[in-house]
């Protein structure tokens, strides 16, 4: 289900005489510049029960092991459920969307403003099967439900060509960093109870006792033959925080705290991200 309070679009128009059919000569042409284009603006909470990946064949071996799959079977990764929706929520979220001839290689630009406080809960992550008729079967809980929250970003999105030189750049702060909270991973025994391990908060800022935000100046995403690259700004280093680290249970026996855990000045820099399918 998608709950959208408003969607307002606005069409803004080259003359302000938009309605009168009337030729318009190159010298009045001229004049009419930055004031064509579309404008969405959504002030939305999105909530959806599920958002699944079908793998249709299941694990095949890599590099002759099969790790004790002998028979292979569709598999399903699934963010939240019908009782831990995924939600979307935040304040107002801005597209623009312009063509531009491209000195003879057109693109269609679309630059994406997010609200500064967006808050994303998963619901919960679950790995199940599927039988003969579609359904889920043995459906299992990999990840917590987690809130995510982050916010303040732009994204220019250039697709037919990009002479910004990736498909996507990704500019912005996000105040006081990215946070991630109840954060756990669960064991592979299938006990309700019972996590591999788990954080209370992770905090991603920027690199330094000074900093508090979380900075992105040029973040590339690009559709490349081997799949989606992802390529940070140059030099980019983070400070990453893990609050109230925990192995173990969760029932006050079962848990082995390890404390608090910190990683300072990791360098993100020169690092090239490739997705791909195999």
């Amino acid at each position: 289900m998608v709950a959208i309070k408003t969607i307002t679009i606005m069409m803004i128009l080259a003359s302000s005489q938009a309605y009168a059919m009337q030729k318009l000569e190159d010298e009045a042409l001229s004049s009419a510049t930055g004031q064509d284009g579309i404008t969405i603006t959504l002030d939305s909470d999105i909530e959806m029960n599920r958002f699944m990946w079908i793998d249709n064949d299941g694990l095949q071996p890599i590099e002759g092991n099969n790790y004790n799959i002998d028979t292979p079977s569709k598999g399903v990764v699934s963010i939240g459920n019908e009782t831990n929706k995924l939600k979307i929520s935040g304040g107002q979220t801005r597209i623009k969307i312009d063509s531009d001839g491209g000195s003879g290689l057109p693109f269609l630009n679309l630059n994406v403003q997010l609200p500064d406080d967006l808050s994303i809960e998963t619901g919960g992550v679950y790995v199940s099967g599927r039988d003969s008729d579609d359904a889920l079967i043995a459906e299992t809980q990999i990840l917590d439900n987690m809130v995510i929250n982050l916010g303040g970003l732009e994204m220019n999105i250039q697709l037919g060509n990009a002479p910004q030189t990736d498909m996507m750049r990704i500019y912005g702060v996000i105040n006081n960093g990215v946070r991630v909270s109840n954060f756990g991973v669960m064991s592979s025994d299938g006990a309700e109870d019972h996590y591999a391990f788990k954080t209370d908060e992770i905090l991603i800022k920027d690199a330094g006792a000074g900093n508090s935000d979380l900075t992105f100046n040029g973040v590339g995403v690009s559709v490349v033959p081997s799949g989606l690259r992802i390529t940070p700004s140059a030099g980019k280093q983070v400070d990453v925080a893990m609050q109230e680290f925990s192995l173990g249970g969760t029932t006050s026996s079962a848990v082995s705290s390890v404390g608090n855990v910190f990683i300072s000045g990791l360098g993100l820099g020169g690092t090239t991200l490739t997705i791909s399918g195999h």
